[in-house]
């Protein structure tokens, strides 16, 4: 019997590591192609509408409603682990629409300890989010050959005002200095990936 992915004991909760991606336009037909786009990407399996049925006990489906629904996912890391993942389409207070990728932190805990993230003192920059933090860019990386971005962040529960930061950086086409999560920024040889706390060189 195949092991449990979204039905595993606490597989949704603890909050989310996410991508967030500045998709340029407030545009659902635009979202929804970005929905899809990831859709091709050769380790997930997606979507699904419902998290409280394993993937294999329901039917997979587009992107063709409400950009703002959750859709679900399976996410293959290079080790072959896998993990439960969603997304959606989030609106902020400016211009773009912003897709969100989403891996619930107590299922990555099932394959990385955590330990007590993301409370107590400061561990550094560790392993584990080294490793999610790749797997993301390498999502990020499938989606920018097939829908151009010009940013986006990678870390834990991604703060509004980092996004807004990140969005008019992207507007005035200045690398943002320094962000407290990874950033990604498309630069004059593709897509480049800043980690947390990297200053960049511009």
């Amino acid at each position: 019997m195949a092991e449990p992915i979204f039905t595993a004991p606490d597989a949704w909760l603890n909050g989310f590591y996410k991508l967030a991606i500045d998709l340029t336009e407030r545009s659902d037909e635009h979202s929804r192609a970005a929905l899809n786009a990831l859709l091709s990407y050769p380790r997930l399996d997606g979507w699904y509408m419902n998290r409280d049925i394993e993937p294999h006990e329901q039917p997979r489906v587009a992107a063709n409603g409400p950009v703002r629904d959750h859709h679900f996912g399976v996410l293959t890391l290079t080790n072959g682990r896998k993990l439960p993942c969603g997304c959606y389409i989030f609106h902020t207070g400016q211009e773009p629409d912003w897709l969100e990728f989403f891996i619930p932190l107590a299922s990555i805990d099932s394959i990385y300890p955590t330990g007590a993230f993301p409370f107590g003192l400061s561990q550094g920059y560790t392993e584990w989010e080294q490793k999610i933090d790749l797997a993301l860019v390498d999502v990020a990386r499938h989606l920018y050959k097939h829908v151009p971005f010009p940013a986006g962040l990678i870390g834990f529960e991604v703060d509004l005002n980092e996004m807004e930061y990140v969005y008019w950086s992207a507007v005035a086409e200045v690398v943002p200095e320094k962000s407290r999560y990874g950033f990604l920024w498309a630069g004059a040889d593709g897509l480049e990936w800043h980690p947390p706390g990297e200053k960049s060189p511009g």
